[in-house]
């Protein structure tokens, strides 16, 4: 009776047990997980990262190693990795934006350790970083100097919206000059008889095609002139040596639909010889950069011209005002204007001032309009190189045409240069 007795309380006992024998292994658990993170935050504390390469290290025990947070041991260190391993590490640390495209990104890791020593090797970096991570460190862990240089187009592969990217910066086409007034870098050849165009003259710019596709700038004379008259060559001749291509009509006439067809003629031949294989000027003209610009009658042709030729970029207009002018041009030009223009006229332009206030008024597009104190219908044109029309003019074309922002501000703002004595200046719409 005493051993069934004592059988019982045992199986009893054993029962409780086995009841309680999940709550222990969950306790023993427990206790694991906090000793390994208690582990974790006091290494972490001592300022050191563990390494995982040191052969020398007993098995499931981690060495500190030093160096930056980049992971790259010295120079001449050990187990360094080549250029390409940085690479392909660089790229594998970027925050998870889609893969960036060859050779765009992560090119040259510029990320140096501060000290190493032999048998070191890099620590694996992680691919992302958490939120309170050091500061200085970029998303990826990486010291902002460190980080290689991303192109707009690895920006724009990757989806980063416009407004995150940072703008292009545009350099201009032809090389720097600091006074328009002065004669520009470039010789110029002039060219009486022209193939294909026999009405007109080249002002060529030396060695052509040397600094890339030059822009042009399509000539007509007043009234019943010709380049011989006035100072139109000099005038043509200081445009060219800034590395412009001139193409002059030789002589005009009185008739405004001839003169008018004349510009688009020399369109036409600057395209076509851009495109003929073999031929001087074969691509070495920049076709999407093309002005329109005359003197008197000749301003009223590049009026029709800039309306109805989509080939115009940007056009000039010397005392030659459209509205109301007896000459009999079609006003209807102005309004159909779409480029940005620079009308310039004489202070003392009785014949065509008052029309170039009223162009300057009703003109739908971008103008710049400019008087020149005390100067006539003849104007600077009776000075050498155009006097100060050919210095505002090369100022025009070296902003609108070779995209040299440094020129802006001679059209822009209350202040701007050509706003300055002996110029009055206004502008609208220009940017």
């Amino acid at each position: 009776m005493q051993t069934r007795g004592f059988r019982r309380i045992l199986l009893a006992s054993m029962g409780r047990i086995s009841r309680l024998f999940p709550l222990v292994i969950l306790l023993v658990i427990l206790l694991v997980i906090l000793a390994v993170y208690a582990g974790g935050c006091a290494t972490k504390d001592s300022g050191t990262e563990p390494s995982l390469s040191d052969p020398s290290a007993p098995a499931g025990q981690m060495q500190p190693v030093t160096g930056d947070r980049t992971g790259a041991p010295a120079a001449g260190a050990a187990g360094a990795p080549d250029s390409s391993d940085r690479a392909h590490s660089a790229t594998q640390m970027m925050p998870d934006q889609g893969a960036p495209p060859s050779g765009q990104l992560g090119a040259t890791n510029r990320g140096t350790g501060s000290s190493g020593s032999a048998g070191e090797a890099a620590v694996p970096q992680p691919t992302s970083a958490p939120s309170d991570g050091p500061s200085g460190m970029d998303a990826a862990g990486m010291a902002p100097e460190a980080m290689p240089p991303v192109s707009m187009d690895t920006m724009e592969s990757a989806g980063m919206p416009p407004s995150e990217m940072e703008p292009e910066t545009k350099e201009p086409i032809l090389p720097p000059i600091e006074d328009p007034a002065e004669g520009g870098p470039f010789g110029v050849d002039r060219i009486d008889r022209v193939d294909g165009l026999n009405t007109h003259s080249l002002f060529v710019p030396d060695d052509v095609g040397s600094h890339g596709k030059h822009p042009v700038v399509i000539w007509t004379n007043g009234n019943g002139g010709s380049l011989s008259s006035l100072s139109y060559a000099s005038f043509l001749t200081h445009i060219a040596s800034h590395g412009f291509l001139v193409i002059a009509d030789k002589a005009s006439t009185s008739a405004r639909e001839a003169e008018a067809a004349s510009q688009v003629a020399a369109i036409e031949w600057a395209l076509s010889e851009n495109a003929r294989t073999g031929g001087d000027f074969f691509e070495r003209i920049d076709v999407d950069r093309i002005a329109v610009m005359g003197h008197s009658l000749g301003s009223l042709a590049s009026f029709s011209t800039a309306a109805m030729n989509e080939h115009v970029a940007t056009s000039i207009h010397f005392s030659g005002g459209l509205t109301d002018n007896p000459v009999g041009f079609d006003d209807a030009w102005l309004a159909e204007m779409h480029a940005p223009a620079a009308f310039l006229c004489g202070g003392n332009d009785a014949t065509a001032g008052p029309s170039c206030e009223k162009d300057f008024a009703m003109a739908p597009n971008p103008v710049f309009y400019g008087v020149l104190g005390g100067a006539s219908h003849l104007g600077p044109f009776i000075s050498p190189r155009g006097g100060e029309y050919g210095r505002a003019a090369v100022a025009w074309y070296r902003w609108q045409l070779a995209g040299d922002e440094s020129f802006a501000d001679w059209f822009l703002g209350d202040d701007c240069v050509l706003c300055q004595r002996p110029w009055t200046g206004m502008q609208r719409d220009l940017e």
